[in-house]
C-alpha cells in the first residue's frame, strides 16, 4: 500500500480531531492542514530505482494517538 492509498482511507473530517489532540495550539490553523492534506492526496506517487529497497520510515512523537488513526485506516481497509 501506498501513502496516496493509505490518504484516501480517511476524509480530513476524520483526522482533523487528532490532529488537534495532538497539537491543540493547531486549531486555529487547519485550514492549513486542510490544504496540505488535500495537495498530498492529489500528488501523483513516483517510484525510484534508488529507494533503499522501498523502505520508508515515519515517526511521530505522540504513538497513541496515530495508533488511534491508523486502527481508522485499517478498520476502512477492512471492510472494502
Amino acid at each position: 500500500m501506498t501513502y496516496k492509498e493509505l490518504l484516501h482511507l480517511v476524509t480530513f473530517k476524520e483526522v482533523e480531531p487528532h490532529i488537534v489532540n495532538m497539537y491543540p495550539e493547531a486549531k486555529d490553523s487547519l485550514g492549513w492542514f486542510k490544504l496540505h492534506y488535500d495537495m498530498l492526496r492529489m500528488m501523483i506517487p513516483k517510484r525510484h530505482d534508488d529507494s533503499n529497497g522501498d523502505v520508508c520510515c515515519i515517526t511521530m512523537k505522540d504513538w497513541d494517538e496515530m495508533a488511534q488513526v491508523l486502527i481508522l485506516m485499517l478498520s476502512r481497509l477492512k471492510l472494502r
